[in-house]
């Protein structure tokens, strides 16, 4: 995925693939903020808090930053982003350019391992507890 946005976070230029994950035309998307319609509400000021540190210049890149995002049909997509500030041929910051890969698979994955490891956790810690009874 590639999208390009302006230092308000509003969609500068968005590739197909982008538009094909996420359910939307161009049209859809071009021109308005990014934040407000494919980011969960619950992580948007923290990503809005990137994006304005880096159209602010105080980092120029983000690198592995990981989030959710939404489809147009609400389904929540795991993207790994890379992304660096755009400036403009005076040198001034005009927005950033970001790239993602799609790891919905594979975070949901290591979810399912994280979890199973817990089970694990406390299966061993329930039967240590159950061996030391029977000691005694």
């Amino acid at each position: 995925m590639i999208v390009g946005l302006d230092i308000d976070g509003n969609v500068k230029l968005i590739n197909p693939q982008a538009c094909k994950k996420l359910g939307y035309d161009e049209n859809e998307l071009i021109g308005k903020n990014w934040f407000s319609i494919v980011v969960p509400e619950e992580t948007r000021d923290e990503l809005i808090s990137i994006h304005s540190s880096m159209v602010s210049g105080a980092c120029e890149t983000v690198d592995n930053h990981e989030n959710e995002l939404l489809t147009k049909s609400g389904e929540r997509l795991h993207i790994a982003w890379n992304s660096t500030i755009k400036k403009d041929s005076n040198g001034d910051i005009n927005g950033c350019l970001c790239s993602g890969q799609d790891i919905s698979k594979s975070a949901k994955v290591h979810k399912e391992l994280d979890r199973y490891r817990e089970s694990l956790e406390t299966i061993v810690e329930e039967r240590t507890a159950e061996l030391r009874q029977s000691e005694f």
